[in-house]
């Protein structure tokens, strides 16, 4: 029997099983790389450098992943609706956090966070454009700082090098960003007139090109990004000192971005393993002692963990009720 044959009632069996095949292919290799990781460092030695990362420390980085996500969910606001609620937003985000904890790769979490907005959004191709604007900030901020960590790595600069360097690229891709103003408009002209898709594609184009107008906008959506990924490192690496971890500040800021562009690659369980191996391989050539850094890369897990469940649940379990009387009001 052909697909077209099945009956509707078989599909969602079919698409279930599906899924759960893939979660477990992906759970899969986040075991094996643990396993991996583990048979090359010592369980022993991994254990005790978790075990110097204090309770205060960890509380005290918890509180700075979860006011990062509140900044981001305000950014990504900012890029496809400023005038909503905020809300709204910040429960769609960390909705979207929730699901990369049980979802394949971060690109699952966005299409949860977009789509918990998608049904009530007024503008859908804003709100499409402007999730796809923020991710790519957010990438591109990502491979700027481990560039430039690199670099700064490479030469022994100092912080204050490290700085400049990160000023000048957040320059130069915010007049990039401006330069493809003219792009986008070329590009619209050359869509069909009539046609579905060319109508999808004339509605994402013109929404993009309205980000383009308001170049303030981008900047400051550019800065925030990076400003929260800065803190981001910075907790990382004290983290990584407590634990044992002895290198550089520019070398994290090398190896930490990167390992997070890795860990959203669909082939992982929310990045579990993949976050930390790529980590420890990443700062080996700087010294760093492989156990250590695999003991901060899971306390970090765990903390990423803790704030996107928590965050989320917390989040839903404090939205208003539908009453008799009506519904709530959108995103209160």
């Amino acid at each position: 029997m052909s697909a077209a044959d099945t009956p509707p009632g078989a599909q969602a069996p079919r698409s279930k099983r599906k899924a759960l095949i893939l979660w477990g292919v992906r759970a899969f290799v986040s075991i094996a790389v643990l396993a991996i990781a583990f048979a090359i460092v010592s369980p022993q030695a991994v254990w005790r450098a978790v075990l110097s990362v204090g309770p205060g420390l960890w509380l005290a980085a918890l509180a700075v992943f979860l006011g990062g996500h509140v900044i981001s969910a305000w950014k990504w606001r900012m890029l496809t609706d400023p005038h909503a609620r905020f809300m709204t937003y910040l429960r769609a985000h960390f909705s979207g956090l929730a699901a990369n904890m049980a979802l394949p790769g971060a690109a699952s979490g966005d299409i949860v966070r977009a789509g918990v907005l998608f049904k009530d959004s007024q503008n859908r191709a804003a709100l499409a454009v402007g999730s796809v604007a923020e991710r790519l900030i957010d990438i591109l901020g990502l491979m700027i700082f481990s560039l430039v960590g690199f670099i700064v790595a490479q030469r022994a600069g100092s912080d204050a090098q490290l700085m400049i360097w990160l000023s000048v690229c957040v320059a130069g891709a915010f007049i990039a960003a401006l330069a493809s103003r003219p792009l986008i408009g070329v590009a619209l002209k050359l869509l069909p007139q009539t046609g579905k898709i060319a109508q999808i594609g004339r509605k994402l184009g013109e929404a993009a090109l309205e980000l383009t107008r308001r170049p303030d906008r981008l900047l400051v959506c550019l800065i925030v990004s990076m400003a929260v990924q800065v803190v981001f490192v910075q907790v990382n690496a004290a983290m990584g000192e407590a634990a044992g971890v002895q290198v550089s500040l520019a070398a994290w800021f090398f190896a930490w971005p990167l390992s997070k562009i890795i860990s959203t690659l669909p082939i992982s369980a929310g990045g579990v393993g993949v976050r930390e191996a790529s980590l420890a391989g990443l700062l080996a050539p700087f010294g760093a002692d492989p156990a250590a850094v695999v003991a901060a890369g899971l306390v970090w897990q765990s903390i990423v963990i803790a704030g996107s469940l928590g965050g989320a649940a917390a989040l839903w379990a404090l939205r208003r009720p539908v009453s008799s009387q009506g519904a709530a009001p959108h995103g209160a």
